[in-house]
């Protein structure tokens, strides 16, 4: 082969490696996700959750209006219009999230009970805190201040029986819809280290148009769901917070039964039981669980079956 054939096979291979490499630059530069800061309240005075407008410190936290419908229509802009602030302080995050609406009458917001799913309109806020792309936590609140919330893990399943500790307020005017939310950082699970990048994401349902909007877009098409989450930097927590959960319970019975064949006489036995449920996070990544005189009476049945066939029930 020629000198002049090898020059010309080398500068193509350059070529072809220099394209890729652009190519290769270019896609993760189109892959990184969206990212914005926290504001850090240094005031040890806590933030009122009332869900108006009135505290000065949403004015100094940066909003961020970049929606992106998920649903009906993939990637159009939403119909309505809807922001964001976040901010925190050494124990807890706040997040105040504004549902614009030209058609504030028409806003739907069912009163059920908590975590029952309804058609109304929603303003979801998910927190992946270990920032693994696989776990996050969910707080949702519709107009009539139901509360929903949820563990999401494996990046796309979710557990709905999990139930924290967290406040939310909701407020109607002209403009559309407020919600005000308090999540204290005992709630969250942290990996160990002071400054954290967290995944964040932000969802409006509109109830009555059967839309979604999220922050970032969170696209149906997409292999994960928590892995598609945005990132909220700029968050200081000086050491996870330990975490404990005491719920004691009270229970009262009464039993009757006619005596001496008289159905008009009946004796009565009333009993009475107390008891205590409780967790503590040892670490990030393990919790204790532990109940003191349980009433087995509340737990659900699980009866044995025997399965013969080739699939599990």
């Amino acid at each position: 082969m020629s000198n002049a054939c090898r020059a010309c096979g080398v500068g193509v291979c350059l070529a072809v490696v220099v394209i890729v490499g652009l190519s290769t630059e270019a896609t993760f530069a189109a892959e990184s996700p969206a990212r914005f800061d926290a504001l850090l309240i240094s005031t040890p005075t806590a933030m009122r959750i009332n869900g108006t407008l009135g505290d000065a410190v949403w004015e100094r936290a940066t909003a961020v209006t970049d929606f992106v419908q998920r649903e009906p229509n993939e990637g159009a802009p939403p119909s309505q219009r809807t922001e964001f602030r976040v901010a925190y302080d050494a124990s807890t995050v706040y997040v105040r999230v504004r549902a614009f609406d030209t058609e504030p009458d028409r806003i739907v917001g069912y009163l059920t009970r908590r975590d029952i799913d309804s058609p109304s309109d929603w303003i979801r806020v998910m927190i992946d805190s270990y920032h693994d792309r696989r776990t996050a936590y969910e707080f949702a609140v519709n107009p009539a201040g139901v509360k929903q919330d949820r563990y999401w893990y494996n990046d796309t399943n979710n557990d709905d029986s999990w139930d924290a500790v967290w406040d939310v307020s909701v407020s109607r005017n002209a403009e559309g819809w407020t919600a005000e939310f308090r999540i204290p950082f005992s709630q969250l699970r942290f990996a160990p280290g002071d400054s954290k990048t967290l995944g964040f994401a932000v969802a409006r349902r509109i109830g009555r148009l059967n839309e979604t909007a999220t922050w970032p877009l969170l696209s149906r098409g997409a292999n994960g769901y928590v892995s598609s989450f945005g990132e909220l930097g700029a968050v200081s927590v000086a050491s996870a917070p330990k975490r404990l959960e005491l719920v004691p319970y009270t229970v009262g019975d009464l039993t009757t039964q006619r005596t001496g064949g008289n159905p008009l006489l009946k004796s009565s036995a009333p009993s009475a039981a107390v008891g205590l449920d409780f967790k503590y996070a040892l670490t990030p990544g393990l919790t204790l669980t532990s109940t003191i005189n349980p009433d087995f009476g509340q737990v659900e049945a699980d009866p044995a079956v025997v399965n013969l066939s080739a699939f599990e029930t």
